[in-house]
């Protein structure tokens, strides 16, 4: 027990004296710990007792909330080595704050299936977007000791969140939608007070980054690189192909 407090006591002092993009960073982990904690507890009991969902169907909509983030993280994976991050941040907490406030609204396996890939769309850049916040400005001999905070931060959040939770479900189930959404929509709100961007001025997106899934448009512009990747079988048959190399063949190799 007195291992765990020195340890948590020294969570504290670290983000204490973080620089302060990387104090919003570990905000940013606990907003979201605290958000996924007000909501995911309480999800089956209001999809099936107040929207009417199946049960079977339960964990395919949970499934569409980690889909959204699948789907998106090839096109918006590094976005903020190329936009910067104060925008991504601002964009992705509002954006998964608001989904959850649509959550509320919406009823129907259909709608809730919609909301939790849009929410997993803009989530998808939140976690790694704030990591980088911190890395960008914290040391590199101190980055193992900041992230270490980061982490208590977020299992804070994840130990607040089910006990607001279950305070909003005791009035209503939708009610934690509400507190979620809320949440986020406050993290995004100190981004944008107190979050100064931290993209270094002089760097440059990688045009060989791999993490988008736009570079296999390569493929359609090199014939030869498409016939590595993808097998292509010729119409004509084998027979047809020989006689035709034949006929192509200078008349002297012929002789």
């Amino acid at each position: 027990m007195i291992k765990f407090f020195k340890s948590f006591a020294s969570a504290i002092t670290t983000f204490c004296r973080a620089p302060g993009p990387a104090q919003v960073g570990m905000v940013l982990f606990f907003a979201a710990a605290v958000a996924d904690g007000i909501l995911m507890p309480f999800f089956a009991l209001w999809a099936h007792e107040v929207a009417g969902i199946p049960i079977k169907f339960i964990g395919l909509l949970l499934g569409c909330y980690a889909g959204g983030e699948l789907l998106a993280t090839p096109f918006v994976g590094g976005i903020a080595d190329r936009v910067g991050r104060r925008p991504v941040l601002l964009a992705s907490t509002c954006g998964v704050g608001c989904g959850f406030v649509l959550l509320f609204m919406v009823r129907g396996a259909f709608a809730v299936a919609a909301s939790l890939i849009i929410i997993g769309v803009f989530e998808s850049v939140l976690h790694p977007t704030a990591s980088t916040v911190i890395a960008d400005v914290v040391p590199a001999e101190a980055r193992r000791t900041h992230f270490a905070a980061r982490s208590v931060m977020s299992n804070a959040g994840s130990m607040a969140g089910p006990a607001l939770g279950a305070v909003l479900a005791l009035h209503s189930l939708g009610l934690v939608f509400l507190g979620a959404g809320v949440t986020l929509l406050i993290a995004g709100l100190v981004v944008a007070t107190y979050l100064a961007e931290t993209r270094p001025l002089d760097a440059q997106p990688d045009e060989d980054d791999d993490e988008t899934i736009l570079v296999l448009t390569a493929v359609f512009r090199d014939r030869r690189l498409a016939m590595l990747i993808v097998p292509l079988r010729s119409s004509k048959s084998p027979r047809a192909g020989s006689a035709r190399s034949r006929r192509s063949m200078p008349t002297s190799a012929a002789h």
